[in-house]
């Protein structure tokens, strides 16, 4: 979906405000990616937030879109919970703050 939305910014043909326009969803895409690959908690959480906002959009309506979006859901909030658990999660305390 992330090649199918760089070859529409592609197919403007030119470099304006609507070609910027069209290649923040393939950033946000890659950002998403990297941070997945480099098994990120932020890019789990970021994936299952985005993935739910899809749902909303009118284009995501169609059946393919709909069961590939449901099932980034579904992975992104089942992974997040097996390779982060949160008995296993390190707390940093806070230090007391000396200013008076």
């Amino acid at each position: 979906m992330t090649l199918i939305k760089l070859w529409g910014a592609a197919a403007i043909g030119g470099v304006n405000l609507v070609f910027f326009m069209a290649l923040v969803v393939p950033a946000i895409n890659f950002y998403v990616l990297k941070k997945l690959l480099r098994f990120r908690r932020i890019g789990y959480q970021f994936l299952f937030i985005l993935s739910l906002i899809a749902l909303f959009h009118p284009e995501n309506h169609h059946i393919l879109e709909m069961s590939l979006t449901v099932a980034m859901i579904l992975l992104s909030g089942f992974l997040y919970l097996r390779v982060f658990p949160k008995a296993e999660m390190i707390l940093i305390p806070k230090e007391p703050d000396n200013l008076g």
